[in-house]
């Protein structure tokens, strides 16, 4: 029978090499490699944050939902920050130019855009390379089911 011999060099799918090893610490986002500590360290925090989101909707504590876009700078802003109503959240928003938008959960970090729109949605929107609800100047209130987890767009004016 032949003998195996360890080793610490793994080829990732383009075939670079990476290492695991005591000492060195890089981020993730870095072409470096990183300790098997911090690695290991990385991969809970990702699972932690999976299974806090899933239970805190699954217990029906509240979601925090933003409509983000090109009126906000694709930020976080209480002007449009989506209020609890029946089935879910809602906001209201009105733009003199063309408005490319999703719906952000600050809790669990996802995005809902051109994808989650409901089939039964009659406002006509498009969408762009990076899934964003587009649609021309005017007033639309945006309402978000959380059981669903889809978008229903209704033009105000």
């Amino acid at each position: 029978m032949g003998e195996t011999a360890p080793s610490k060099v793994y080829k990732n799918a383009k075939r670079y090499a990476f290492t695991f090893n005591l000492d060195k610490t890089a981020s993730p986002s870095d072409s470096a490699n990183m300790s098997f500590a911090d690695y290991i360290a990385k991969k809970q925090n990702t699972l932690k944050k999976a299974l806090e989101s899933d239970i805190s909707q699954e217990s029906g504590q509240t979601w925090n939902l933003y409509l983000r876009g090109n009126f906000s700078n694709w930020q976080n802003s209480e002007a449009y920050k989506m209020t609890a109503a029946q089935d879910g959240y809602t906001v209201t928003l009105t733009q003199n130019s063309e408005i490319k938008c999703k719906v952000y959960d600050n809790k669990s970090g996802k995005w809902y855009g051109a994808e989650a729109v409901a089939e039964e949605c009659e406002v006509e929107y498009g969408t762009d390379g990076h899934t964003n609800i587009v649609l021309p100047a005017g007033t639309y209130t945006l309402r978000f089911f959380t059981e669903t987890q889809t978008v229903m767009i209704v033009k105000v004016s």
